[in-house]
């Protein structure tokens, strides 16, 4: 006989039967079966083909001799156990009274044998065999390969799995995802899965946006599982946002605007922020001016709370979302240059080659450059209009550089330290939390940490705290004088003098407090808590020992300002799980929500009291009118007992009378009034707080400054 070449191996799985067996079928020439043949006169065998089958290999059947059946012969329940990836031969023996045709079949595996008459009676044909090895989803029991939760009748088997090949014992279902046996496996809502070859689950930074899969039926192609694409969310771990969306605080997608709508959003941001610095700096001059004016102190314990508890928002706990928006406002606040409402957008739109988040570093990091050139473009226009005042445009230069820095330094700290905050994932790299489409330590993340963000940490996040506290000291012994309170006042107006640095502490909390975020974001996130709740309390534990503000009210705005951050820290070890009711979520929430709605109450309470004095000092006759009710003596006694003369232990001696004298007169000027008699009325005072009176005594310069002596106390 002549054999035809076989098609294919067939193909058998150790120790498993071969889906129902195979079939043999007799058939003539004409490729039609013979049916006539004798049931018991016609019978099939199968054995192992010569030269013997290689050691340790195990063939079974059901029966050895099959006999026809209307010209088919069935060999049920094939088994091959051997060492995976071995390829044996079977052969198959029929014997019959005419010669014809034998042919095997087996799914689209086909081979034929095509007889003579000289053959006789008994025709062979050579099957191979092949004994593949262990696939995904089976396991190896020696050299069976077993699928995992097969024909298992309890679904707590059935929910075994594995998608390993060599794995000995199949592993249970882990809590974060559905398994329906073999390596069938996908992740429920809020969590996310590396690769088809992943048996680890990681939690999606927003649970919202991982949608998981819906059943076992929806696993082809979801085995990552689904992001929310309605609303925006794409990408690893979807915490990536589609095309027309821009990311927000707790990796959230939100909707951009129109490109004009951008636009105007942008715009107005940028003068919102404008407009927040003047207010700042125009009170760090009156809080110069006035020592006893704490409007401007209260300004700078509000930030500093702010601007920490948009810090502790950079952790990535199972925040609830009435929390989240309590972190976005804020950071909408005192974040404006590191996410400006619509400028991601413009990004987006532009189509840059450069991600959304270099162009954000870079932008951030050159503001302080950006806030000097137009600090000095504002009072260099100021000083035109002022000539012969070229020390207070230089102390208002000086003073709006500190207090603007001030205010950009834990943003700027913050956007290069996120540069350093990656998380590594299944598939063995590590990826940006800022941004999962970026792999960490790749050549492109290296250029821009080495070459943006490791300059920005050291030439702002290090080098502006330290100019400060180096200016501070070399000028410890003239904080009292004008000069130093127009520069530097803002960083030590309220304290008390031994602690005239602590507005430097405040600074390096903040500095601190982001380095902790980044660096313990590879630990247990119960862990991250527990180092963030320490700071608090360690950070409180400082406060409460040492006091440093003048004034008790100021104390304990700042002392509930370090707190109320710390009970959110605190009610986030409780939201660690994600797995609480919803009661106690809601529970926690209003804890969170009341901790930080304290300060807020705490912090209305003690500006209020300040707004008096500070309508007093910019708008005398509002203040007249509101709160002396128009009596103009009193606010004259008020403004005479805030700003004057000292005229020393001998008020003779300094006395002006004769005014056509050539005399000098010399008169001491308090601290308090120094600083409103330069810029109101022009005198020029020394750096000892003296001024020289008789130029101002005469009839021509005496005149014309009347109403501004008056105002100053003077007269």
């Amino acid at each position: 006989g002549k054999v035809e070449e076989q098609d294919e191996d067939i193909v058998v799985v150790s120790g498993n039967r071969l889906g129902k067996g195979f079939l043999v079928a007799v058939v003539d020439q004409y490729n039609q079966v013979v049916t006539s043949l004798p049931t018991a006169g016609s019978s099939v065998s199968l054995s192992p083909d010569a030269p013997p089958l290689p050691e340790n290999v195990e063939v079974y059947f059901r029966q050895n001799t099959q006999y026809s059946n209307n010209g088919i012969f069935d060999f049920a329940l094939l088994k091959v156990t051997t060492r995976p990836s071995t390829k044996i031969k079977l052969l198959v023996s029929v014997s019959i009274d005419k010669p014809k045709v034998l042919e095997y079949s087996s799914s689209s595996t086909t081979s034929r044998i095509l007889a003579n008459e000289s053959d006789g009676d008994s025709l062979t044909l050579s099957l191979d065999v092949f004994v593949r090895n262990c696939q995904y989803g089976e396991v190896k029991a020696g050299w069976t390969c077993i699928k995992c939760g097969e024909n298992a009748s309890a679904v707590k088997n059935r929910q075994m799995f594995t998608v390993a090949s060599t794995e000995k014992s199949c592993n249970s279902c882990p809590d974060e995802a559905f398994c329906w046996g073999g390596n069938n496996i996908a992740p429920k809502s809020g969590y996310w899965r590396t690769g088809t070859r992943s048996s680890e689950f990681e939690l999606c930074p927003n649970e919202d946006a991982c949608l998981g899969t819906a059943g076992e039926e929806d696993t082809e192609g979801n085995e990552n599982g689904r992001c929310d694409e309605e609303k925006g969310y794409s990408g690893r771990l979807c915490a990536e946002c589609l095309n027309g969306y821009i990311q927000a605080v707790g990796h959230r997608c939100s909707k951009c605007p129109s490109l004009t709508t951008s636009i105007l959003l942008t715009i107005a941001t940028i003068l919102g922020s404008l407009a927040l610095y003047a207010v700042f700096v125009y009170q760090a001059r009156l809080g110069a001016q006035k020592s006893k004016s704490h409007l401007a102190i209260f300004f700078k314990i509000f930030t500093n709370y702010l601007q920490l508890t948009v810090l502790i928002g950079g952790y990535d706990f199972e925040w609830p979302e009435i929390v989240l928006q309590m972190f976005d406002t804020y950071q909408q606040i005192f974040g404006t240059t590191d996410q400006i409402g619509g400028f991601g957008c413009l990004i987006e739109e532009g189509n840059l080659k450069i991600e959304t988040i270099y162009v954000q570093l870079l932008v951030t990091s050159l503001t302080p450059i950006i806030t000097a050139i137009l600090a000095a473009i504002f009072w260099a226009l100021f000083g035109i209009g002022h000539k012969g005042r070229k020390r207070q445009v230089l102390n208002g230069y000086i003073l709006t550089l500190t207090v603007v820095l001030f205010l950009l330094h834990p943003v700027i700290v913050k956007r290069a330290m996120e540069m350093f905050s990656c998380q590594k994932l299944d598939d063995g790299h590590s990826y940006l939390r800022a941004d999962y489409s970026i792999r960490c330590w790749e050549t492109n993340h290296l250029k821009w940490c080495y070459f943006v963000a490791i300059p920005a940490l050291v030439l702002w996040g290090l080098g502006i705290p330290t100019v400060w506290l180096l200016f501070l000291l070399n000028s410890k012994q003239r904080l009292n004088q004008m000069r130093t309170k127009m520069r530097y006042g803002f960083l030590y107006n309220g304290y008390k003098r031994p602690r005239f640095y602590w507005e430097l502490m405040n600074v390096y909390r903040k500095v601190s407090l982001a380095i902790l975020v980044v660096f313990s974001s590879t630990f247990d996130k119960h862990m991250q808590a527990l180092l963030a709740l320490a700071f608090f309390v360690a950070n409180h534990v400082i406060h409460v020992e040492n006091e440093p503000y003048t004034d008790k009210t100021l104390n304990r705005a700042e002392e509930i300002g370090i707190i109320s951050p710390g009970i959110t820290v605190f009610c986030a070890i409780f939201l660690i799980p994600g797995t609480l009711p919803r009661d106690y979520k809601i529970l926690l929430s209003t804890i969170v929500l009341l901790a930080n709605g304290t300060f807020i109450f705490y912090w209305i309470y003690g500006a209020a009291q300040g707004l008096p004095s500070a309508l007093k000092d910019s708008f005398p006759k509002l203040y007249s009118r509101f709160c002396l009710k128009g009596k103009e003596e009193e606010i004259s006694v008020e403004i005479d007992s805030d700003v004057g003369l000292d005229s020393g232990p001998d008020s003779s001696s300094n006395s002006c009378s004769d005014s056509n004298s050539n005399q000098s007169c010399v008169a001491i000027v308090t601290a308090d009034a120094a600083p409103e008699l330069e810029v109101s009325v022009g005198m020029e005072i020394d750096d000892e707080n003296t001024v020289d009176l008789q130029k101002y005594m005469n009839e021509d310069n005496l005149v014309p400054k009347t109403r501004s002596f008056k105002r100053s106390g003077i007269l």
